[in-house]
């Protein structure tokens, strides 16, 4: 297969798969939050299909997203290579700039997750609360891959 198809593909559904995850999770912080002017109060249900579309999505961004700042240096921007760009060149502002977009995208919607879901309203819908809970968990492990700190012995 072609280098240059495969990178811009595996981009494309990158962030796609982020996209999906995104709307589905503001989705559900939306239906969370307006959780307290229904009456009688019960739990907010989602459809199973979504739950498990965001929970399987869910762990590849953030999977993407961990692996992307490991291998990053500490101090310098994250990236993604295009099939455009020979590795001699560096990364370019686009380049930079889609990497911080999606972290960015990832960061913003797994902040309101745990705001809405663990924070504000916790007892409203369980996913919702796990996605929040799991997000500040993964967001910790992420700024240590990338800050490069590692526990004392």
């Amino acid at each position: 297969m072609n280098k240059s198809f495969a990178l811009a593909f595996g981009g494309a559904l990158a962030f796609i798969l982020l996209m999906l995850y995104a709307v589905s999770v503001i989705y559900m912080i939306s239906a969370v939050a307006a959780w307290e002017r229904t009456v009688p109060v019960k739990p907010v249900e989602f459809s199973t299909g979504l739950v498990l579309v965001v929970t399987t999505i869910g762990g590849l961004v953030s999977a993407l997203v961990i692996t992307k700042l490991a291998v990053t240096p500490p101090g310098q921007s994250p990236t993604i290579s295009l099939p455009t760009v020979s590795d001699d060149e560096g990364p370019s502002r686009i380049e930079a700039g889609l990497a911080i977009l999606y972290l960015l995208i990832w960061l913003l919607v797994g902040l309101g997750a745990l705001i809405v879901g663990v924070m504000l309203h916790p007892e409203a819908n369980q996913t919702l609360h796990d996605l929040g809970a799991t997000w500040l968990g993964l967001a910790v492990t992420s700024g240590y891959a990338y800050f490069g700190i590692t526990p004392k012995t």
